[in-house]
């Protein structure tokens, strides 16, 4: 049985940490993007959910949602119901090696697969589909992913992130580079085994400043990620507490949180960060020389950015969000969506056959009520309801003192349905002030309760 040496990656919300090992060498296999001659960039707009990055991938023809990540090496599909998705050219399998004592996981390599994003194209693109139970980033994210997608897509384009509106721009040209880049604080990039992005930062401790070296990573949703290191200046502050990181493809991450007053990154200082500290058991593996943690999406996202890795550099902006605080959770619950359910609204509207809409996607259907024609008309207008159930609970956790246990499913918060709402408004309502109090009904094997408690700041 081959087994594969694997790095380390992580999507990191308020409250699961889910950690993916992807593959460190050299493949087979082009992976190249273009554009079509003639044209120099492309916009795509995104979603964000959970401060990560999701983009429309068509993956041989099907329409996927992938997770834009620079700290992904390659192109990953998961398995859900269409293995149809990979072309057979030369399909194999392999194993993902992870961090800790758990078992391997099978994956099938394929190559000569198409990817389209926007206007930019792939034609042979290998892929490597894991799967699907051994990930389930949808339910911790509240939103469905199929894949992700990263070095193979930063290595061929300057690529714009523009968190105000919501978009990203492919770009070729080195000249729009130069015409915007008065706008924006420029750093330096480096990369560690050739394809990790890191930046050079520093952050105070209470005897004075440590320089350090951060991945940049648009995969994970977190604030900022430091690995304890003796040699490196790197320690856990006195104010901490332990907690419960996150689930892997073989162990869960323990660590502790705690509080950084101040980074400085490119030219800015950035004040109060939550900051995650996990144990030495779970980052064997990981080259500490090179790298001593990460940034993630909840502190990229105070800033419109240009990620250039053929010039190794990032240009910073930072915009709306900039001055918001930094939260965590404050309730001790980990929450999983079980179920996404897409709503589509139905309109009955009486006597309007001078309002025949054209197009928009609308399917037209005609019926008769007391006498008078009308149509009901199916608009793209989608909704999305959710189910949740608490996945885990921190011993000691205002959760856990009012006997909220793993299993119970989530019917209300603050008299909202949880059905209604996505996890990151979960988690804002989770985080949002001390004292503030939380009224839960939940259901537990088929008995409601409602239960009563108070968030309470850790540091």
């Amino acid at each position: 049985m081959k087994i594969l040496s694997l790095d380390f990656y992580h999507f990191l919300n308020s409250k699961v940490l889910i950690v993916l090992l992807f593959l460190n060498f050299t493949l087979l296999g082009q992976s190249n993007f273009s554009l079509p001659t003639g044209v120099e960039n492309d916009k795509i707009k995104f979603e964000l959910a959970d401060n990560l990055i999701i983009i429309p991938v068509y993956v041989n023809g099907v329409e996927q949602s992938f997770i834009l990540d620079t700290g992904a090496n390659h192109t990953i599909v998961f398995d859900r119901e269409n293995e149809s998705l990979l072309e057979n050219n030369k399909p194999s399998l392999v194993y993902f090696k992870g961090l800790g004592d758990g078992e391997s996981v099978p994956a099938i390599k394929s190559e000569g697969n198409s990817i389209e994003i926007g206007q930019a194209f792939s034609k042979n693109h290998v892929l490597y589909q894991i799967p699907n139970k051994y990930t389930s980033i949808s339910s911790r994210v509240g939103s469905k992913i199929d894949g992700i997608i990263g070095y193979d897509l930063f290595k061929e384009f300057a690529i714009e992130v523009n968190y105000t509106n919501r978009f990203i721009k492919l770009n070729t040209s080195d000249i729009y580079l130069e015409k915007v880049s008065h706008k924006y604080d420029i750093a330096k990039l480096h990369f560690v085994n050739k394809k990790k992005p890191l930046i050079s930062a520093k952050y105070e401790t209470k005897n004075g400043w440590v320089d350090v070296n951060l991945l940049l990573d648009l995969g994970s949703s977190s604030t900022f990620w430091l690995y304890p290191n003796q040699r490196k200046n790197v320690e856990i502050p006195d104010r901490s507490f332990e907690d419960f990181l996150g689930s892997g493809l073989n162990n869960n991450i323990y660590g502790q949180k705690g509080k950084v007053k101040k980074l400085h990154i490119a030219n800015f200082v950035i004040n109060e960060i939550i900051t995650s500290f996990p144990f030495e058991d779970h980052i064997k593996g990981i080259p500490l020389e090179e790298r001593q943690g990460s940034i993630g999406g909840d502190l990229l996202k105070r800033f419109d950015l240009i990620i250039d890795y053929s010039n190794e550099k990032v240009f910073f902006r930072k915009n709306k969000y900039f001055s918001l605080p930094f939260s965590y959770d404050m309730s001790g619950i980990s929450l999983r969506c079980t179920k996404i359910n897409e709503v589509i609204y139905k309109y009955e509207r009486e006597d309007i056959r001078d309002q025949i809409l054209v197009g928009k996607g609308a399917a037209v259907g005609h019926s008769y009520f007391e006498g008078y024609l009308y149509e009901e008309v199916r608009l793209n207008d989608k909704k999305y309801e959710y189910e949740y159930e608490v996945g885990r609970v921190r011993p000691g956790s205002p959760a856990d003192l009012v006997g909220i246990i793993e299993g119970d499913f989530l019917v209300k918060v603050n008299d909202k349905y949880a059905k209604d709402l996505t996890i990151s408004e979960l988690n804002k309502l989770l985080s949002s002030k001390d004292g503030k109090k939380i009224k839960m009904q939940i259901q537990r094997q088929g008995v409601q309760m409602t239960i009563v408690f108070q968030l309470k700041e850790m540091f």
